[in-house]
């Protein structure tokens, strides 16, 4: 009995560690089908014509887009300032808006959000006063909005009524179904944990108390917002010619986010447009279907970055600026200090 015990504690750790080592690996090989069924489906594809398609695009649709792209900005700032608000940070709106929306930016553009945005907080963060204690629980209660929006809303559309394009995939709805009811419970388990546990967690040596369940609540209000909205941007763009509702926009979208978060390639690229690519491009012709992932990709992602790596330049210019303008007073006042030291000693003499 002991040596069958023995066995499956070993056969348990041997597994552990091949797990280990094959999680790395998930994300570059998803990344690498993506990029071949990509190729395998665009080959032959006339660029001429994507190009040509962006350019007679709905104008009102591309208003609408642009429009809720900066909603879905403005929005990321609340969740931001329900950050703050529970580390009591006293930033005002500006501040917090600002570091917002420069760290999503980045997070979205290149990816590793917890090491690309957290790197800007912490910069911006410092400038402004805040301790390094309150930067982690800032960075940590983001992260846990971002996957409670994330699970809610799929949770919500998957179980509810799981999108028409499983079938066309001739999936089991039922399987969407159950993944849904899963993200829900996980939510729910989520529930019961910040109710059970008193004590604040450790990460690291920064204390993290876990919210309540209202404050919670507003997380995933805040969150889900987001995530609908940002699937309401690419709606827009499909929305010139009313190819597709905005619930089933919304299904493959969250396919596909998952998908990309899988990959860690920033901003899903590649593995986003290679599941909205297989799964319509029997129902869209192509040069149309990458046109609009194309004009999505700019709109949402590389305009909204462009700003916010100008936005960081300029914040950091004029930082270096009056970093330099404080040295040069202070070697002035040290400079004048000698020179008067030196004329005290020439009189004393």
């Amino acid at each position: 009995m002991m040596s069958v015990q023995l066995l499956s504690r070993e056969t348990f750790r041997k597994a552990s560690r091949k797990l280990k080592r094959a999680i790395p690996m998930i994300g570059p090989v998803v990344f690498f089908v993506s990029i071949v069924v990509l190729y395998r489906q665009l080959r032959g594809l006339d660029f001429q014509l994507v190009f040509h398609t962006m350019g007679t695009m709905s104008a009102p649709a591309l208003f609408f887009a642009a429009g809720l792209t900066v909603l879905a900005y403005i929005n990321l700032t609340f969740v931001e300032l329900l950050s703050n608000v529970r580390v009591s940070s006293n930033l005002g709106y500006k501040r917090i808006g600002l570091v917002s929306f420069v760290a999503y930016c980045f997070s979205k553009n290149i990816g590793f959000s917890v090491i690309s945005g957290g790197a800007v907080r912490l910069r911006l963060y410092r400038e402004w006063g805040q301790d390094f204690g309150n930067i982690t629980k800032i960075i940590i209660l983001n992260y846990i909005s971002f996957w409670l929006g994330l699970f809610f809303v799929t949770g919500m559309a998957f179980a509810v009524s799981p999108p028409t394009f499983v079938r066309e995939l001739d999936l089991l709805t039922g399987t969407f179904r159950v993944f849904g009811v899963l993200l829900l419970l996980l939510i729910g388990g989520y529930f019961l944990l910040i109710k059970k546990i008193k004590r604040p967690l450790k990460i690291g040596t920064v204390p993290l108390q876990l919210p309540n369940a209202r404050f919670t609540m507003w997380q995933i209000v805040v969150s889900s917002a987001d995530w609908l909205i940002t699937a309401g941007v690419l709606y827009a763009v499909f929305s010139g010619h009313n190819v597709m509702s905005f619930y089933e926009t919304l299904g493959i979208f969250l396919v596909a986010q998952f998908a990309g978060l899988t990959s860690q390639v920033p901003g899903g690229m590649g593995v986003f447009e290679a599941l909205f690519v297989v799964i319509l491009s029997e129902r869209i012709e192509k040069a149309y279907l990458v046109a609009v992932l194309l004009t999505y990709r700019i709109l949402f992602f590389f305009i909204p970055f462009a700003v916010a790596a100008a936005a960081f330049g300029i914040i950091e210019y004029t930082h270096n600026k009056h970093l330099k303008e404080i040295l040069s007073r202070a070697k002035d006042r040290n400079q004048k200090a000698d020179l008067q030291t030196e004329g005290n000693d020439k009189n004393s003499k």
